[in-house]
């Protein structure tokens, strides 16, 4: 099994939305994904286009080349929330996790290169944060 803190963020993103469209809810599973993206978003600073191999070691490839991990975009945080929204995600554990993203969106907003930008984005991740804390109201974000 992989360790979580081995994980980049397209695999946060692609576990989330396999698991929300198959509906599956492994609790212990998925509030250890829901942590450990918290600690990649916490650890990230200043939002750029790779994280810090400090944070997340790269990968080598066949030529020697290191190739760090890609960030978090703002709109794969909305995709990530859209599929999160009905797997009743520990609500404890989920508020870190949404007080994390807000954070990381707010300093994305305000430091990230414009190539890592998408109109509207920041607007649809409220949007979709409004439609998860609507369905999770036991969540206090």
């Amino acid at each position: 099994p992989n360790r979580v803190r081995s994980l980049a963020p397209r695999n946060y993103q692609n576990a989330f939305l396999a698991y929300g469209w198959r509906r599956h809810r492994h609790a212990r599973c998925l509030d250890r994904l829901v942590e450990g993206m918290r600690r990649l978003l916490d650890g990230h600073s200043p939002p750029g286009p790779k994280l810090d191999s400090q944070l997340l070691f790269g990968y080598e490839c066949k030529n020697g080349v290191t190739v760090h991990a890609d960030s978090f975009r703002i709109n794969s945080l909305g995709v990530m929330l859209a599929a999160l929204r009905d797997l009743a995600i520990d609500a404890k554990v989920m508020e870190g996790c949404a007080a994390s993203m807000i954070d990381y969106v707010h300093r994305s907003v305000a430091e990230s290169p414009k190539s890592m930008r998408r109109p509207g984005d920041a607007a649809q991740f409220l949007l979709q944060l409004a439609r998860f804390l609507d369905v999770n109201p036991a969540v206090d974000a």
